[in-house]
C-alpha cells in the first residue's frame, strides 16, 4: 500500500477512535439524555436553604442536595461535588 493509503486509514480509524471514547465519557458521568428544558415543571428537588437546617446560620447560604455540603450565597454549583445547587 502507498503512503497516502496508510495515512488515510490511519486518521479515519483515529477519529473513530476519538468518537467513541467521547461518547464513553459522556455516558459514564451521566451525560444528558434528554433535551435541554424537557423536564417537567417541578421534578427538581427544592433548595433547602441553611436556615432551614440549622436556625443559627441566620439563612446565609444553601445546602447541596447532592452530597449535603454547605455552600455560600449567589453560587449555582456546589464547591464539593460541582452539582448543581
Amino acid at each position: 500500500m502507498s503512503t497516502w493509503v496508510w495515512l488515510a486509514v490511519y486518521l479515519v480509524g483515529f477519529a473513530l477512535v476519538q468518537v467513541l471514547l467521547y461518547r464513553y465519557l459522556r455516558d459514564s458521568r451521566g451525560g444528558q439524555t434528554a433535551p435541554r428544558g424537557s423536564e417537567p415543571e417541578g421534578a427538581r428537588a427544592p433548595v433547602e436553604r441553611v436556615a432551614d437546617r440549622n436556625p443559627d446560620a441566620g439563612g446565609q447560604g444553601v445546602y447541596c442536595r447532592n452530597c449535603g455540603a454547605h455552600n455560600e450565597p449567589g453560587y449555582s454549583y456546589c464547591r464539593e461535588c460541582a452539582g448543581q445547587l
